[in-house]
């Protein structure tokens, strides 16, 4: 390996340590863009809580419609303990510009599953909310609950029981 002197003397690098310098330089251009640029924040404001129902709200928050309403594909889920009518959570470093979709349970016997009532017509057992509060007959599409996060987003939700 050729030997190039730098700066002094007593400070010499060899042409391998130059071209290790040269990749640890480009790894943050490589890097850079898989990372979200500005981390944004969500706060869901959720009303409508049964709280004499106790159990807990299971909050899932979706990023794509392929995703949505797909268990194994959430983006985040966090669970609370119901404790009021009217409660709030916060999600953080999600990514500025990008459009979500929510939904919540309220998970009365804490099952991790939203419980149903078959008669006298299929219905949630337990309280339900989307984002944006469009509920229909059967599962809601993406585009019904979908809403940007633009900065920090704070979007309110009510629960509905059937």
């Amino acid at each position: 390996m050729a030997l190039i002197k730098f700066m002094s003397k007593s400070n010499t690098l060899y042409f391998g340590d130059i071209i290790m310098i040269k990749k640890l330089c480009m790894l943050p251009l490589i890097l850079l863009p898989s990372m979200p640029l500005i981390a944004a924040e969500l706060t869901v404001d959720i009303s409508g809580i049964k709280s004499n129902q106790k159990g807990e709200l299971m909050i899932q928050l979706f990023k794509t419609e392929k995703n949505w309403m797909n268990e194994d594909k959430v983006l985040v889920t966090e669970k609370i303990s119901v404790t009021a009518r009217k409660q709030s959570i916060t999600f953080s470093d999600l990514e500025d510009g990008k459009d979500y979709a929510l939904s919540v349970i309220h998970d009365k016997n804490k099952n991790g599953k939203m419980d149903m009532s078959w008669f006298p017509f299929p219905s949630p057992d337990e309280g339900v909310g989307l984002s944006n509060n469009k509920f229909s007959m059967g599962q809601p599409d993406f585009e019904d609950a979908q809403f940007s996060v633009e900065g920090d987003t704070t979007i309110s939700l009510k629960l509905k029981y059937y």
